[in-house]
């Protein structure tokens, strides 16, 4: 029980919701993810350590750069809180 407690505590911040909406459509790299958020690498990266470390998000390494996906047995719970989302919503 407390895993999926701190895997709603990871999502609850609205970044992270934003990242985890991302990567809902593919795997995505640090660069990416801190151009379309706009905000700094250490900021982006912090938020994807607080997500990894929660089990929401699977990173992978390749050569230089680490990439970021869902965890595909994450997709069930996620799913649903995400489809609450407005897609047109900027934020």
């Amino acid at each position: 029980m407390q895993h999926i407690v701190n895997r709603l505590k990871a999502i609850a911040e609205p970044t992270r919701l934003r990242i985890v909406n991302l990567c809902l459509q593919g795997e995505l790299a640090v660069s990416e993810l801190t151009q379309v958020l706009d905000q700094s690498q250490p900021r982006v990266s912090r938020h994807l350590k607080v997500l990894a470390d929660a089990g929401v998000l699977c990173p992978m390494r390749e050569g230089n750069w680490t990439f970021y996906r869902l965890e595909r047995d994450q997709l069930d719970w996620v799913a649903p809180i995400l489809e609450t989302l407005d897609q047109e919503d900027e934020t």
